[in-house]
């Protein structure tokens, strides 16, 4: 028998064996019991004889309009009563889930995964006698007894060598530079591929430019002179697509973070001229990597 194609469709066999004829009016109530009325509810019909009866129930999802969903069989043997299997309701794998509109999203921290910036965390050892060293260090020349950073300025470096764990190996010894501690160190240095290695967190300071490591942020990228200058080293650097552009996504995310503008974001090689240079000890930087004209092309790019 088949039942009218309805939003909900039940096709339901039933056959029985009749020991007499009284069991005939049995099973034409329960054959009218197969035929599905407006309220697709649980029908029961009350039957002197035994019963099996086999239902097959197929229900589309009731949100999407998807196919329907895998049909459910059931099969009882009662006496006296046989039972029509009704949907539930449940929606079918398919339906889409919904998603609270009061919850946005949080902003994710500079440099995080999902940011378009390929991030690993690879700290150098940075416990707290550094920490007193670096604490100690900005006494000496910002007038400040603390390691702790306040980001203001970007400065941009190159590391001279080939690799991202030869820079790592060189903060991590922690070597007295100058005949001071802690030793140098950048905050990140970007390799070849474009991956970011964050080295240090952004509340600490690092020494990798004099008269600004009390509010610069070190960003040391991979690229070697190999018997060039340093203009050529940067161009190499501006170059190279996945390098740079990660460089770049970087910096954005940290402008973004600690409201740094553009005019902040500065090569090593112009550091003494920054606005917010000090150094109470008289130093001065002498380094001549990432010129003022490769950093306008750079800043260019943000």
């Amino acid at each position: 028998m088949s039942a009218p194609r309805t939003p909900a469709t039940y096709a339901v066999a039933c056959g029985a064996a009749l020991a007499s004829a009284a069991a005939t009016f049995a099973m034409t109530l329960a054959l009218t019991a197969c035929s599905p009325g407006p309220d697709p509810t649980a029908a029961t019909v009350t039957s002197s004889a035994t019963v099996t009866s086999t239902a097959t129930v197929t229900s589309p999802s009731p949100s999407t309009g998807d196919p329907p969903s895998t049909a459910a069989t059931t099969t009882s043997t009662t006496s006296a009563t046989t039972r029509v299997a009704t949907p539930t309701g449940t929606p079918s794998a398919t339906a889409k889930p919904t998603r609270s509109l009061s919850s946005a999203p949080t902003p994710p921290p500079a440099g995080a995964s999902g940011t378009g910036i390929q991030l690993t965390q690879n700290p150098i050892p940075y416990p707290q006698t550094r920490q007193d060293q670096m604490a100690a260090y900005s006494q000496r020349h910002y007038g400040i007894a603390s390691s702790a950073l306040t980001p203001k300025v970007i400065v941009l470096h190159f590391t001279a060598g080939d690799s991202w764990q030869g820079a790592w190996s060189t903060f991590a010894a922690n070597t007295s530079n100058r005949g001071e501690y802690p030793g140098t160190c950048a905050h990140y240095v970007i390799d070849y591929a474009g991956v970011v290695h964050q080295l240090v967190p952004l509340t600490l300071q690092c020494r990798h430019t004099i008269g600004l490591n009390h509010v610069a942020i070190g960003i040391e990228i991979v690229q070697s002179l190999q018997g060039h200058s340093s203009l050529w080293a940067e161009q190499q650097i501006l170059g190279r697509p996945a390098q740079v552009n990660a460089a770049l996504a970087l910096v954005r995310q940290l402008q973004a973070t600690y409201g740094i503008a553009s005019s902040d974001v500065i090569g090593h090689a112009t550091a003494n001229s920054h606005r917010l240079f000090l150094d109470k000890q008289g130093w001065t930087n002498d380094h001549s990597d990432w010129s003022a004209a490769s950093v306008a092309t750079f800043r260019s790019r943000l």
